[in-house]
């Protein structure tokens, strides 16, 4: 048999061997899905806003999309409807407006007065009117209440819960376990509302139920273990964070309380010494609590992450993306939306991103991309596997260094060319699975 012949023959029964190798194979590199939770791989989410300068502060309900931004060289708001994939300016001018909060057919944002108070605005959808409320104080701290019964914000003197229907207003500060400065309204769902109070050496976070009249406290911490913002994740259920460890060195902690039971339940925690990061709550609705990690990098310069913790399922899931800053976030159903930008000292443009976090792996059924069984199978086995392969490869060198593959042209027959079609084969198979 010629060289040419015995080449020839080579190659076809090295690509039969390949071309089975395939069809073997394949099957057993599909990742198999399953439900118990865990992330798959994300897609890039959507920009819907990539105007100059910053957008940060950022809000969603149904399929309004709302925000602060500073295009015009002054803080603005803005929206984008989801369904018609259209923009449209809200508030617009010369004097400041910012940090929106919507919910149903009403939004809150604070707005510059003529005295530079920050004032709080109330715009309604319904019939796009808008009604400022002048009190001559600054407004912090402004929330919507879901189901637009009231709305609330904090001022100099004052924690302030405002009756949209007839606009009364009613001074919080003035039930007892409320009267302290340094305090806010955190969230409102219906007649139930969400209070941190700062009473100096500690903080509580209590559960008010203003149409019977009754407070409940959540909880309670040294101002070591700081609790942070708190959401209504449904009518009955408050999720909340606190530190975690001394200040010098402190993890996170992540509770859930039952409205109805009045039970409250740690259901995730990072380590404060090998996971020594800021982490806050920055929205939550039904299952889903969006949290931002900072992490920093250097003293002038640090990261930040989003991250996504699913209460149906127990399970913490890292959203990020190429991004080395998170500014705001919030999620409505399975629509997550944030702001992003690439500075490392957290200032500098952000961009308005969106996505539907089932599409991304944050599954409502919690599935999960398992290992294949030839993934399985090469995690298990892969020491021998790299052996066999050096072992088989170092044999060919020799053969063809020594002998110019003389000994397989001597075999000169079908037999010699599988053993060595199936050899090199079975190596360019492993580096394919590989």
């Amino acid at each position: 048999m010629n060289g040419s012949s015995t080449t020839y023959r080579f190659v076809i029964v090295l690509l039969a061997v390949l071309l089975l190798g395939v069809i073997v194979l394949d099957p057993m590199t599909r990742q198999e899905i399953v439900p118990t939770g865990v992330t798959l791989s994300a897609s890039e989410p959507v920009c819907i806003c990539n105007a100059v300068r910053e957008q940060t502060t950022i809000s969603i309900w149904g399929d309004r999309v709302i925000w602060d931004d500073y295009r015009n060289n002054n803080w603005d708001i803005y929206g984008y409807n989801i369904s018609s994939e259209g923009e449209f300016g809200i508030r617009l001018g010369s004097v400041t407006q910012r940090y929106p909060h919507i919910s149903g057919n009403y939004l809150i944002f604070q707005e510059e007065d003529e005295q530079e108070y920050q004032e709080p605005l109330i715009y309604n959808f319904t019939d796009y009117s808008s009604t400022v409320i002048d009190d001559d104080e600054h407004a912090y701290v402004l929330v919507m209440g879901v189901g637009n019964i009231y709305a609330g914000w904090r001022t100099t003197s004052r924690l302030v819960l405002y009756n949209l229907d007839n606009g009364l207003e009613t001074d919080l500060r003035e039930i007892e376990e409320f009267d302290y400065s340094n305090s806010y309204i955190a969230d409102i769902h219906g007649y139930q509302l969400l209070l941190h109070i700062n009473q100096g050496d500690s903080y509580v976070l209590y559960h008010y139920n203003h149409q019977t009249d009754t407070v409940k406290s959540i909880d309670s911490a040294p101002s070591e273990e700081q609790i942070s913002f708190g959401y209504f994740a449904d009518e009955n259920t408050v999720v909340y964070t606190k530190r975690n460890g001394t200040s010098g060195s402190y993890g996170m902690s992540l509770y859930t309380y039952s409205v109805d039971t009045g039970v409250t339940n740690l259901v995730w925690q990072s380590d404060p010494v090998t996971d020594g990061k800021i982490y806050t709550v920055q929205s939550a609705f039904g299952d889903y609590v969006t949290m931002k990690r900072i992490i920093e990098t250097t003293e002038h310069e640090r990261e930040s992450e989003l991250l996504v913790y699913n209460l149906a399922h127990d399970d913490f899931h890292d959203i990020g993306w190429d991004f080395q800053q998170i500014g705001y976030s919030d999620v409505y159903n399975d629509t997550l939306v944030f702001t992003a930008g690439d500075s490392p000292t957290g200032q500098g443009d952000k961009d308005v991103y969106m996505l539907t976090l089932s599409t991304t792996g944050v599954i409502d059924d919690g599935d999960v991309v398992e290992p294949s069984p030839a993934e399985q199978f090469i995690e298990d086995y892969w020491v021998y596997i790299v052996a066999i392969i050096f072992i088989v490869g170092g044999l060919l060198v020799a053969e063809y260094y020594f002998y110019k593959f003389e000994h397989i042209k001597k075999m000169g027959s079908w037999i010699g060319i599988i053993i060595s079609a199936v050899i090199i084969g079975a190596i360019l198979l492993y580096w394919w699975v590989i």
